[in-house]
């Protein structure tokens, strides 16, 4: 590493870091900062000082830090320091993680004192932050704490300036062992996507390009730094010798039961009846042309129950295609990375699977090349550290699927890019591709149509529904696993939404008068620059002139309609209501005009006619280019598609706004969104189909000859009636349908207890003392412990409580927020076995935390869906027009359902044991709360009281 390091010019460099008291290097001061030189890849020398700031350290930065007012009341202020600061740096190479933020801080520091900052412009400058999403792309989370653990470095403080500073240098140390692994043209177009920027990473970039070419074999001791298996999405086995030619339900059963099945590939597995019966009951429905839903308790083993005998069936009905469904990316990366290679592969099931994912998911290769060869164009200097992560990501992804890339997708910016390459209507599955065969969903595609059986999410089932079934080859049979999910994403899916926004972004890739001047009319003109005929030439100029006018006055149009709604509802809504303040509004609407008034519903019609009049030059064009495209190259080609998905796009907003601004609320849903903040000036406009029952029934279910729904929560009230209601499943006629319930193995009785707690009567609220005992709960057991509230705001105020009280006892309160993904916060759950984690709702449901790391489960409220989302009020609304409490028929049975995935998230396993205390008096004290207990598999116990409760717990634990 020390040849490496003194190419680059990094034989000696400075790490920084600094703690500030807010975000604004202007407004706020900093209150510690530490600088660590490093020579030979090694520490050497430090110089580091907590600082007294222009004001008092806000609570939250305490919070983060630990550096508190008392901490620094007596230090000098950061500007006494600079001079030692400056003798420090020299003129070494600086080294920092989002080291952007510190050096704006320093920048304004240094300028305060009358220190000149130039000398910084030729400093070369890095950041980890950066460095790491670009060549650790795969990665969950690139904040210090999770890239220490993930790169096996020695960190246990964070947010204290000396040893996040220390941290950083480890890791960029790491990194360029990383770099090491990739080929010059790589690195190479890493330092050409910079050019022309003030981003020092081009240097660094060319000079290991430089290394690298100067090298025959490099030589590198961290090649397995890259912790990185390219998943794929084809597994297929082969198997002319497999035993069982035809479909017979005690082939599938004795592959469970048999010493030669599943137990010869599953160390320690367990024969579990309820498992079996599951089995059994699908390969009824196969064999029958039957419907089938199966309530299948935690540590049923639904994933084998249903996979064994698709992958039989398969296997031995070769000419029938099996859809698997799923809710959540965790269960599908467990279905396609464990289970399935295991069944196919270990039990030399001859079948093929494939895992397929929307259009919008995949790179398309043509528009990355032509994104590439054309930057100035696609993508300003200030963006062009997006797209480094791609470039790596390229050389080893095998599916070209962007959810693997999680360093580009925690990119500012992101979204816009990923509009201009991945896949869109008219490419990778056209021969537009065929450069690259395809791209990447042109293959898997193909791939589809070859396959047994296709594991896709609930969205592009839903998906594929809109599309008449384009995108999934033809299939007869359907497994539906998390299926208590499966309404809440239909609507999710038939959901549309209306903003300026969006309308402009599509009219922007029409004509954008720039500068510089873009969009799909540019490149029309360069078509009127070649070798056309002269009239076809005059009347494509008349057609261009035409849209880009209308695109340019619809643009305008568009926003003054948006904004006139945006300030006829802002100017309604109550400012003092804290609820709008911070969440904005979301109201249902069944009359457009009644809603916004005749002004704005004459305004809406005009620009639904304006559209009709862009559609139809559109059109028109498209009409006159048609044989002039087929004559044309590649680039021509491509226009033409574009073209033809713009006149889509552009139909489909007709459409859309018809549907709002026109219809009823007797078959769609329609609400408008608006946002809170008047800077941002934002509302939209949103509808969904309504009776979803019928959709299903006739776009999903109506031509399957069988179908499987499986959860862990189906039943309410100890039936199936009011998922097959939801659902439409009914409708496909009861001699069909057949439901079972599997009990979990697990014993509850002895695994767990579940207590109702209730506070005594002289106490404030039930949260003061949720705060108390949490905290009286880390003094006595040091037990993780989960937190579900159904309100950040809630979440939010106990968090205030403990965190303080937590945190000095050496305990790590993990909360759930915007920067941290759910995956990463239950990583650091597992590590820190008595950390304290609070969750949204989120985390009610797809989690799975095994052993002792979870051993106490705190439900805050009973989680009854909001009263005033559009959809609810819509649903309820049918139910009272029919005679039906809505109350009993929908919040008590959607929250039971709710309840049931938040109560199994303790036991995962034989071993586990733990507790649930309900801290939501109401199941005690309402006449609906026996049907929660019901649903329970333990008795309910009422404790009084915090000493109680802590007394029963601890009898338990014992």
């Amino acid at each position: 590493m020390n040849e490496v390091l003194k190419f680059l010019g990094l034989e000696e460099f400075v790490s920084v870091d600094v703690e500030t008291t807010g975000l604004l290097a202007e407004k706020e001061s900093i209150i510690e900062y530490a600088f660590v030189r490093y020579k030979g890849g090694k520490p050497q020398e430090k110089i580091s000082a907590l600082c007294r700031p222009e004001k008092p350290i806000p609570l939250e930065i305490q919070e983060i830090t630990g550096i508190t007012n008392e901490m620094v009341k007596d230090k000098k202020h950061f500007k006494k320091h600079i001079p030692d600061i400056l003798d420090f740096i020299g003129d070494c190479p600086i080294v920092g993680h989002n080291v952007s933020f510190d050096m704006r801080f320093l920048r304004n520091q240094f300028q305060i004192a009358g220190v000149n900052t130039s000398f910084l412009k030729e400093r070369e400058i890095y950041d980890t932050l950066l460095l790491s999403r670009a060549f650790l792309f795969y990665l969950p989370n690139f904040n210090l704490a999770s890239l220490s653990s993930q790169l096996g470095i020695d960190a246990t403080e964070f947010h204290r300036a000396e040893g996040d500073a220390r941290t950083c240098a480890e890791i960029f140390i790491k990194i360029l062992s990383v770099m090491l692994l990739y080929d010059y043209e790589v690195l190479n177009t890493l330092s050409y996507v910079l050019e022309g920027t003030f981003d020092n990473h081009r240097y660094l970039f060319t000079k290991m390009a430089d290394f690298i070419a100067t090298k025959d074999n490099v030589p590198n001791s961290h090649a397995d730094m890259l912790k990185w298996e390219p998943p794929l999405n084809v597994i297929e086995q082969r198997n002319n010798q497999w035993k069982y030619a035809e479909f017979k339900v005690q082939n599938v059963v004795s592959i469970f039961s048999e010493d030669l099945g599943i137990k010869s590939i599953v160390p320690n597995f367990e024969e579990r009846k309820e498992q079996i019966e599951m089995a059994r009951f699908i390969c009824d429905a196969f064999e029958n042309n039957k419907f089938t839903v199966i309530e299948a308790g935690t540590g049923v083993g639904k994933s084998l129950a249903y996979l064994i005998p698709s992958s039989v069936w398969s296997g031995t009905q070769q000419d029938t295609k099996i859809v698997i469904a799923c809710n959540t990316k965790t269960l599908q990366g467990q279905l396609f990375n464990k289970d399935i290679p295991l069944v196919l592969k270990g039990l030399g099931i001859p079948s093929k699977a494939v895992l397929l994912k929307g259009r919008k998911n995949y790179i398309c290769l043509t528009r990355w090349n032509r994104l590439l060869n054309d930057l100035p164009r696609y993508v300003g200097h200030h963006d062009r550290a997006t797209i480094l992560p791609i470039i790596t990501w390229l050389k080893w992804t095998k599916t070209g699927d962007i959810s693997e890339n999680c360093g580009f997708n925690s990119m500012d910016g992101g979204g816009r890019i990923w509009k201009e390459i991945c896949s869109i209507p008219g490419y990778c599955t056209t021969p537009v591709c065929s450069k690259y065969d395809g791209c990447y969903l042109g293959k898997i595609r193909r791939e589809a149509r070859n396959a047994n059986m296709i594991i896709v999410n609930h969205s592009l089932l839903i998906s594929d529904t809109l599309t008449e079934k384009k995108v999934l080859p033809e299939y007869s049979v359907l497994i539906v696993d998390e299926a208590h999910n499966l309404v809440k994403n239909t609507y999710e899916n038939l959901a549309v939404e209306i903003s300026f926004p969006m309308v402009k972004a599509t009219l922007d890739r029409i004509y954008k008068t720039g500068p510089p001047k873009s969009g799909l009319m540019t490149r029309m003109r360069k078509i009127c620059d070649s070798n056309l005929e002269d009239d076809l030439e005059k009347n494509l100029i008349k057609f261009v002139d035409d849209v880009e006018e209308v695109v340019e006055r619809l643009k305008t149009d568009y926003a003054q309609f948006f904004e006139d709604l945006y300030q006829y509802k802002f100017a309604r809504v109550d400012l003092l209501n804290n609820n709008f303040m911070q969440y904005g509004e979301k109201k249902r609407f069944t009359s457009f005009i009644d809603e916004f008034g005749e002004r704005n519903y004459k305004r809406s019609l005009s620009l639904i006619e304006d559209s009709k009049y862009l559609l139809n030059k559109m059109t028109e064009l498209y009409t006159l280019l048609t044989i002039e495209f087929e004559e044309m190259g590649r680039e021509e080609i491509e226009t033409e598609i574009e073209l033809k998905n713009l006149i889509d796009e552009i139909g489909d907003l007709i459409v859309s706004m018809k549907a709002v601004c026109e219809g009823s609320g007797s078959e769609i849903v329609m609400w408008y969104n608006l946002k809170s903040n008047p800077k941002e000036r934002y509302i939209s406009l949103n509808f969904t189909r309504f009776n979803i029952e019928n959709y299903l029934y006739e776009k999903l279910f109506n031509n399957l000859s069988s179908a499987v729904f499986t959860s862990a929560t189906m039943k309410v009230n100890d039936g199936f009636e009011y998922f097959l209601n939801r659902t439409g499943i009914n409708f496909i006629g009861k001699e069909r349908i057949e439901t079972l319930a599997l009990k979990s193995p697990f014993d509850y009785s002895k695994q767990l207890r579940f207590y109702s707690y209730h506070k005594r009567e002289n106490r404030p609220n039930l949260d003061i003392d949720l705060a108390e005992l949490l905290i009286e709960f880390s003094k006595t057991f040091r037990k993780g412990t989960l937190v579900l509230f159904t309100s950040f705001d809630a979440m939010y105020s106990v968090y205030r409580k403990i965190n303080e009280a937590l945190n000095s006892m050496g305990i790590e309160v993990l909360v759930q927020t915007k920067g941290l993904s759910r995956d990463v916060l239950l990583e650091r759950f597992r590590e820190k076995k008595s950390s304290v984690l609070l969750g949204t709702e989120s985390f009610w449901e797809g989690i799975d935390v095994v052993g002792d790391a979870l051993q106490i489960l705190i439900i805050h409220k009973l989680p009854f869906d909001i009263p005033s989302d559009p959809i609810v009020q819509a649903y309820c609304e049918k139910l009272q027009n029919s005679g039906k409490n809505y109350f009993l028929h929908y919040f008590i049975p959607e929250a039971i359902i709710k309840f049931r995935q938040g109560f199994g998230r303790l036991i995962r396993s034989k071993g586990d044991t733990g507790v649930v205390i309900n801290f939501d008096t109401r199941i005690d004290t309402k006449y609906y709360g026996r049907h929660f207990k019901r649903a329970l598999p333990v008795p309910v116990e009422k404790v009084i009281g915090i000493d109680k409760i802590v007394k029963e717990v601890g009898i338990f634990f014992e």
